[in-house]
């Protein structure tokens, strides 16, 4: 018990030290963790606060299913202290510090169960909690939080084999839960890929446990999906109206490990990475920097030399993942990406940490060879302090990947103070900020969430396709921005703000409906102040220039109104369709219809009727339920469970 408390209070202290900079210094989040991270968290964050779930937002993409993004860990259990205190920028390191002393713990306890030694696990807890891959990824957080499970799962995955199945298994189901819930799916189909290399690694030598491995991971996997399916179930729904549905793993070259990419492992600055303004690698430089210490890769050939036990799961963790993430050339790549998931994937070096735990484990236990073979135990403190420091240098103190340097307000109020100026806030209600030809230029890319204001534009890969398509038409055709109820708007050429007439209501009836197979087609030269466009499948009544609109009240995703057609209409709505919007007419359900290929729309008898607008996700409740269920039954089993038996 003395030496594991000991473990327990370095390893936190290694950590904490490591991140003070981050946690305490003059420095700030950058780039995706200030464009994207920061302010989704803070939204939701302020939302339930407010108490309300914000199942719709009406600040980006002139209307998004918030809540059913993925990567923002809504739902993630280890985000809600955060998410209750309420979110800052220094939230973000906070978060990263947690998962890097997960990350470390889960190695610790995976190395101290197969290397039987506490001090190998401390080493390799520090190569893989503190490498290269983690503080290359510091803006990437759902990534970050993700890549820490991946040691943790494969010791649960050990104790469920020898030990106790079914608690065990019960426990890795939970951990896989959490792990599904930070967000990131692609570093979660990673890390149960590492997980079944190491099962097969681990138990290749007997077939009775290698059967029973196989169960193991096959029953984590799926309690996994069932616990995580408050957010997948939603979010299934959201990718599958999403850009990503168009994404195609082998059109993309963004993420492909090169031969400099892995000479980061001994030469932190072969590339210039520490050096932004003449670095010299390929495209995003957070994905080809893997730096975790100069005695990372001779400890580990002398690890897989001497620990037999290593050898075979190390291989199996190290050599796949660094084959796939070398891209196309490589045969295991052009097979997987053939596979669900995997198809869609866009950056494959994302996966370089199952081999990083590969390497820290066969790292460990070759420092512990290397101090026996010496019989100098002081060799052990003097590796452990070059790492530390080492790791500290050129991984936080030098390294430009994790932060910006000076403050939040230092970095970024100017450029705030600068868009709420040029944008003259607040705006008219129920009009719109448009930036034709721009999506997410704007840095801070928080800024809509800040003032907050309503803006055609945002910074998220799950757009909606038919919104993608409606803004591209836009780019060609100005006109239709009035059909999103756009007043001011960037110019494309420059940043002054302009005015776009007329600025159609956020409700009303177009003087002419057009049908075609493919409204799509005729977006280019239509005006929405003249004509809607439908197929002829979704409505068969006329345009009506006459119909009346009053709001009686409204809030992110829900209205109420009061609507007057002389005859039977078609009321555009100015915001994107998305399955989960319902509409009642005088307490009767009508089917809510597409208008110009992306918008909603909602057929009006004609008379004067009460009219309610709501969103409420299909799968939201479902999901909670069965999320909520298999929690308590995973609970119950690792509470009352013996050997075994329930």
């Amino acid at each position: 018990m003395k030496y594991r408390t000991a473990s327990v209070t370095f390893l936190l202290a290694a950590v904490t030290l490591f991140y003070a900079k981050a946690l305490v210094g003059n420095v700030t989040i950058q780039w995706d963790a200030v464009g994207y991270f920061y302010p989704y968290q803070r939204h939701f964050s302020d939302s339930i606060r407010a108490g309300r779930l914000p199942f719709w937002t009406d600040t980006i993409f002139s209307g998004f299913p918030f809540l059913a993004d993925l990567q923002v860990g809504s739902w993630y259990p280890l985000n809600w202290p955060f998410f209750l205190l309420g979110i800052v920028p220094r939230s973000i390191f906070w978060e990263l510090w947690l998962h890097a002393l997960l990350a470390g713990g889960g190695a610790y306890l995976l190395c101290r169960r197969l290397a039987d030694s506490r001090r190998a696990a401390i080493l390799t807890a520090l190569f893989y909690s503190l490498s290269g891959f983690f503080a290359a990824h510091s803006e990437h957080v759902a990534l970050f939080q993700a890549a820490a499970y991946l040691p943790i799962l494969i010791y649960l995955l050990l104790r469920a084999v020898e030990v106790d199945t079914v608690r065990w298994t019960a426990a890795g189901a939970l951990a896989g839960g959490c792990l599904c819930l930070t967000g990131h799916f692609q570093t979660v189909m990673y890390v149960f890929a590492g997980l079944g290399l190491a099962a097969l690694g681990l138990f290749a030598g007997s077939g009775r446990l290698l059967l029973r491995a196989s169960a193991v991971v096959a029953a984590v996997m799926a309690g996994s999906a069932l616990l995580g399916a408050i957010q997948i179930m939603p979010s299934a729904e959201l990718l599958g109206q999403s850009l990503r549905t168009r994404l195609t793993a082998g059109d993309w070259t963004l993420g492909i490990v090169q031969a400099g990419s892995l000479a980061t492992f001994v030469h932190p600055n072969i590339m210039g990475a520490l050096h932004p303004e003449t670095y010299q690698g390929p495209p995003d430089i957070t994905q080809h920097y893997f730096y975790s210490g100069f005695l990372l890769v001779p400890l580990a050939a002398i690890g897989f030399w001497v620990e037999r036990r290593l050898r075979l799961p190390a291989l199996l963790l190290v050599i796949p993942a660094v084959v796939y993430a070398m891209g196309p050339p490589a045969l295991i790549y052009s097979v997987l990406i053939r596979l669900p998931g995997f198809s869609s994937v866009r950056a494959p070096s994302h996966g370089m940490f199952v081999a990083i735990l590969g390497l820290s484990l066969l790292a460990g236990a070759g420092a512990i060879r290397l101090v026996r073979l010496a019989r100098r135990p002081s060799l052990y403190f003097a590796l452990l302090g070059i790492l530390l420091l080492d790791l500290w240098y050129w991984n936080m103190q030098r390294n430009p990947l994790v932060y910006a340097r000076g403050s939040y307000e230092q970095a970024y109020g100017p450029a705030e103070r600068w868009f709420q100026e040029l944008t003259k806030f607040p705006l008219p209600r129920f009009q719109r900020l448009a930036a034709p030809g721009r999506t997410h230029t704007f840095y801070p890319a928080d800024a809509p969430f800040a003032f907050p204001v309503e803006t055609t534009f945002g910074t998220n890969a799950l757009m909606l396709s038919r919104y993608h398509d409606y803004l591209a038409a836009l780019n060609e055709n100005p006109a239709l921005m009035g059909a999103l109820g756009v007043g001011p708007y960037f110019d494309r050429d420059d940043y002054v703000i302009r005015q776009h007439t007329p600025v159609l209501p956020r409700f009303h009836f177009p003087p002419e409906i057009r049908y075609a197979p493919d409204p799509f087609a005729l977006l280019a030269a239509a005006d929405p102040a003249r004509m809607a466009i439908m197929t002829r499948r979704e409505a068969s009544v006329a345009g009506n220039a006459s119909g009346e609109v009053e709001v009686l009240d409204s809030a992110p995703g829900a209205y109420r109104l009061r609507v007057t057609a002389p005859s039977d209409a078609v009321m555009r709505i100015a915001v994107p369709y998305y399955p989960g919007w319902r509409a009642e007419i005088d307490g009767l359900r009508q089917e809510v219809v597409v208008v110009d290929h992306a918008l909603m729309g909602l057929p009006i008898p004609g008379g004067t009727h009460s009219v309610r607008l709501w969103f409420r996700s299909n799968y939201f409740a479902v999901g909670a339920v069965v999320s909520v269920t298999t929690a308590v039954a995973c609970m119950f089993i690792l509470i009352r469970g013996r050997r075994g038996r329930v």
